[in-house]
């Protein structure tokens, strides 16, 4: 059985020594920390790896804006899952570039396209993210309730954290015949990951 977006809150405040909450709405500090913070963790785990759970396609048609200069397109990233971070474009041997919410680039329409989607819905999460999105948001909202004498348990976390992800990427090539030249991505363990704005190759 899936769980669900509380019990992934909570098994967050069970990894600090904190009491469970019924709601994101309860009137206390443990619903009010990891309300603030959810999106937040959710989406730089998100963009942390390439999620099987995760992966969405989509074929895009070229912006009728093209880039002043360096690409001869432009195409607009997905909303509906939102991308969060590209894994590869059609032709993985192409160059592209992100600016903003573009893909510049020189391949032709249509674009395609495999990416990690934000996907909300926690039951169509894994077992793997549900527990990195939990191990994550553990460390983040140690400090703020535990105080600063939680700061080697908020480190451990972190630790764990890492780990996890690393693992995540063992699995996911399990469950995939992998191109050995296609790098499953560097793994993102304080930040929200890749500012946006690389050149990537292949990926």
């Amino acid at each position: 059985m899936s769980a669900t977006k509380i019990e992934v809150v909570n098994t967050a405040l069970y990894r600090v020594g904190a009491e469970s909450i019924q709601a994101l709405t309860d009137s206390n500090d443990r619903a009010r920390v990891a309300n603030a913070l959810w999106s937040q963790v959710q989406d730089a785990t998100m963009r942390s790896h390439p999620w099987n759970c995760l992966k969405s396609r989509a074929s895009l048609a070229a912006d009728a804006t093209a880039p002043a200069f360096g690409y001869a397109y432009r195409y607009l990233l997905p909303v509906d899952p939102y991308c969060l971070r590209i894994i590869r474009t059609g032709n993985k041997r192409d160059l592209y570039k992100l600016e903003g919410r573009y893909v510049l680039t020189d391949e032709v329409a249509p674009l395609n396209l495999l990416y990690v989607g934000r996907i909300v819905d926690v039951s169509q999460w894994d077992a793997e993210l549900e527990n990195a999105v939990a191990i994550r948001l553990a460390a983040e909202i140690c400090v703020p309730l535990r105080g600063d004498q939680a700061s080697a348990r908020a480190n451990a976390l972190w630790e764990l954290y890492a780990n996890m992800v690393r693992e995540a990427r063992f699995t996911n090539g399990m469950e995939t015949t992998r191109n050995p030249l296609i790098d499953a991505g560097l793994i993102d363990i304080r930040g929200s990951g890749s500012n946006g704005d690389t050149t990537r190759v292949g990926i």
